[in-house]
C-alpha cells in the first residue's frame, strides 16, 4: 500500500485591459474577459497535464514524464496496445486523448485488408471515444481510464485587480490564481503511444 501526496501549486493567468474599454462597461466585455481568463487557465492546465515536464515544487509532472511511448503503425499494434492495459486489469471508462497529427495518421490506417473501416473514424479510435488536442505532443496519444487521475484544487479562484502595474499604459491588469495538483492514482491505468510509420 502506498500513498500519493498532492500539494498546491500555483497556476496563474492575467489579462491587461484598457481603462477605455472598462469605461464602456458592457456585459459582453465582462463575459469576454472572463472567458479569456478561464480559457487561459484551462489551456495551461491541460498542457501541463499532457506534457513531459518533470515535477517540481512549483509544477506537477506531466503524464508523459519518464514514459517511453509504444510505437503503433497498424491496427494490430493498436489491438496489442489496448490488450496490454486489459492484461493489467484496467477496465472502466476507457478513452483516447491524442495530438491532431496522430489523429491524421490513424485516419489513413485501415482496420484490415478485408475491412473498409479505418482505425480512427467518427471521432473515435477503434470505436473508443477520443479527444484531440494540440496539448499532447506531436504524433503522441494516451489510452486508458482518465478517472484514475486524482486532482487537488485548493480554495476558490483568487482574483486580483491591479490598477498600478500598467497604469502608465492606461490599463488595468486582472490576475487570476488557482492552486492545483494532480497525480495518477494507479500507474498502470494509462498507456502511452506514438503514431509512427513502419
Amino acid at each position: 500500500f502506498t500513498t500519493k501526496l498532492l500539494q498546491p501549486k500555483r497556476l496563474t493567468a492575467y489579462v491587461d485591459i484598457s481603462k477605455q474599454l472598462l469605461a464602456q462597461d458592457t456585459i459582453g466585455v465582462e463575459a469576454a474577459i472572463r472567458r479569456d481568463l478561464v480559457n487561459a487557465l484551462n489551456d495551461k492546465l491541460e498542457a501541463t497535464l499532457f506534457g513531459n515536464a518533470q515535477g517540481t515544487t512549483e509544477q506537477p509532472a506531466g503524464l508523459f514524464y519518464g514514459k517511453t511511448p509504444t510505437e503503433c503503425s497498424t491496427f494490430a499494434d493498436i489491438c496489442d496496445f489496448e490488450a496490454d492495459l486489459e492484461d493489467a486489469n484496467v477496465y472502466g471508462n476507457m478513452r483516447y486523448v491524442m495530438n491532431p497529427k496522430a489523429k491524421g495518421f490513424f485516419r489513413a490506417v485501415a482496420k484490415g485488408q478485408n475491412n473498409s473501416g479505418f482505425v480512427y473514424e467518427n471521432g473515435q479510435m477503434d470505436d473508443i471515444p477520443t479527444a484531440v488536442t494540440t496539448n499532447v505532443g506531436e504524433n503522441l496519444f494516451i489510452y486508458g481510464d482518465f478517472s484514475d487521475i486524482a486532482f487537488g484544487i485548493w480554495n476558490d479562484l483568487d482574483l486580483t485587480i491591479d490598477t498600478v502595474t500598467q497604469a502608465t499604459k492606461g490599463c488595468v491588469r486582472i490576475v487570476i490564481n488557482a492552486y492545483v495538483d494532480f497525480k495518477v492514482a494507479r500507474g498502470v491505468t494509462l498507456a502511452f503511444g506514438e503514431a509512427k510509420s513502419e
